[in-house]
């Protein structure tokens, strides 16, 4: 069913669905087992009270941030209808959200994250957000690595049983009540602030990588095989 933006039924659901989401991770998370890889990338640099930039695929956008639970991520979010929903989803999470994406409010939103990273807030970017190609990297993480020196540290998850969306673009993950998560960090990526046009194409392959190793590690321990469902 096509709801219409701005009519009286979306801003109901706007409102009512994001509440729903919330209230169904914590019943699902009741019976889900957490196994964390490579989790070590992340906590040492939380526990030097560091920033850092969570790179998360589109796939996983809805329950990433439940996953990172009060961890005061800030998350850029499209200022779509569909990123409201995404934005109020992060904010029940107890994270919060910065409007904008590459195709709408895009350098507006990476100037609030650029200032928040600098105050030692960390930031969340769906490099191949709003709309895709699927597990595409856009430049945005990389600008915001490169001006605050802040490393980027890859997420993804994938669970042992779980829905996939295998008609939606970003194939998207939720998590079946009662399977095993694998929750995987890749390594953090610092970038020099000064790179030429080469050096910057170069960083990005080198992230575009590093994501879709973390990837696909995080399937094999879910025993799903690598590159399913990309």
């Amino acid at each position: 069913m096509h709801v219409r933006e701005g009519t009286f039924l979306s801003r109901v659901l706007t409102a009512i669905v994001p509440a729903m989401i919330a209230v169904m991770q914590r019943l699902f998370s009741l019976s889900l087992r957490r196994k964390y890889l490579n989790r070590e990338a992340l906590l040492s640099i939380k526990e030097n009270k560091q920033p850092y930039i969570l790179s998360v695929w589109h796939a996983c956008v809805l329950w990433a941030p439940f996953f990172h639970r009060k961890h005061g991520i800030q998350a850029m979010v499209s200022p779509s209808r569909d990123g409201e929903l995404i934005a109020r989803v992060v904010e029940w999470s107890g994270n919060f959200s910065v409007r904008g994406s590459s195709r709408q409010g895009g350098a507006r939103a990476l100037r609030g994250l650029l200032k928040l990273l600098r105050q030692g807030h960390p930031a969340c970017i769906v490099p191949d957000g709003p709309l895709g190609p699927a597990f595409e990297l856009k430049p945005g993480v990389l600008a915001l690595a490169q001006s605050t020196g802040v490393p980027i540290v890859p997420f993804h998850y994938e669970a042992s049983r779980q829905w996939v969306a295998r008609h939606a673009w970003d194939k998207h993950r939720i998590p079946r009540p009662f399977s095993t998560v694998y929750l995987s960090y890749g390594d953090p990526i610092y970038l020099e602030k000064s790179l030429s046009n080469e050096d910057f194409a170069l960083a990005a392959e080198k992230i575009q990588k590093s994501m879709m190793e973390n990837m696909y590690r995080c399937q094999k321990a879910a025993g799903i095989e690598p590159g399913r469902d990309t």
